[in-house]
């Protein structure tokens, strides 16, 4: 049985990667923070390795040491879309320090494969490297530091790009769910002009894509370091986003197009520079993904099957 760790299992995606890989019969040891909460665990968490990490990098260590693992999953992350003067420190220590310390513990005790998770937003108009906010430049920095330890140990790496993801039970406050409180509550929503690009995948795909990644990372040579994104077969526009949303649900939503302005940086439209990892993997359409996740919630209220 392939020993995993895994950052970031307490997050809504990191969660259904943790149940996938538990349901392949992986052995998955999950590092969590001080103030992570499990609620999202609550069926798997008996079948889990559970590991705090207070901040103290000797016990890291030990962990690894204890564990020995052959793969490390790493989708911690601090999301901060437009940040202030404050949240600095929390968007360095979480991204990129915290990044940095995995991997470290990881290469002491010979771990051969690492899986990162970086953003889209690295790529502002569709450039090598041109981060639309700090968030994007601080996984960029991570990405940057793994390349060292692909170097200097032999480490492999792929990282894992996201753009847009959804799905049942999420409990982020990303589009769906705006969308669904606006169609229970009939409340207005103020919206950009809406003609901005969305790569929105769903849930189960995006679980398939890490699963991709990690059998793709077998294949690599030592040194190698890799870049692939999560993204779906077709964009579509905010507006067509909400179009779709409304014949799935059978509702109109009271929207005030251009009420707000775009994001600074916003990205208009998607171009991609690295390869699809779903390619092949035939993922759900927009209007197939909501009606799931419509179908999903209706069937289980509480959200206590955990289906995707």
């Amino acid at each position: 049985m392939q020993k995993i760790v895994l950052t970031g299992a307490t997050g809504y995606i990191g969660s259904n990667v943790a149940r996938a890989l538990v349901g392949n019969g992986y052995d998955v040891h999950i590092i969590t923070r001080t103030s992570s909460r499990p609620d999202l665990l609550y069926d798997i968490k008996d079948r889990l390795g559970i590991h705090v990490y207070d901040g103290d990098f000797p016990r890291l260590c030990k962990v690894f040491e204890d564990i020995r693992p052959e793969m490390v999953c790493h989708l911690a992350s601090e999301y901060i879309a437009e940040h202030q003067a404050k949240d600095i420190n929390t968007l360095i220590n979480s991204n990129i320090l915290f990044g940095t310390q995995i991997a470290e513990a990881a290469v002491r005790v010979n771990t051969g494969y690492f899986i990162n998770t970086g953003t889209y937003w690295q790529n502002y108009n569709g450039e090598g490297y041109n981060p639309v906010n700090l968030y994007a430049a601080t996984k960029q920095a991570l990405e940057c530091i793994l390349k060292y330890y692909c170097e200097a140990s032999g480490l492999r790496c792929i990282t894992v790009k996201l753009i847009d993801t959804y799905g049942p039970f999420d409990p982020r406050p990303k589009i769906m769910n705006l969308l669904k409180k606006a169609a229970v509550t009939g409340d207005k929503l103020r919206m950009s002009p809406g003609n901005q690009d969305m790569g929105l995948v769903y849930i189960a795909d995006v679980v398939k894509g890490f699963i991709q990644a990690m059998k793709a990372i077998q294949g690599l040579k030592p040194k190698t370091k890799q870049v692939y994104v999560i993204a779906p077969k077709k964009f579509c526009k905010l507006r067509e986003v909400v179009e779709i949303f409304e014949k799935v649900y059978r509702v109109k939503l009271d929207i005030e197009w251009g009420a707000r302005e775009y994001r600074n940086r916003e990205i208009m439209d998607i171009v991609l520079n690295e390869p699809n990892i779903m390619e092949g993997l035939d993922p759900v359409d927009l209007y197939d993904g909501i009606r799931k996740m419509r179908e999903i919630e209706n069937q289980d209220r509480n959200g206590l099957k955990k289906g995707i």
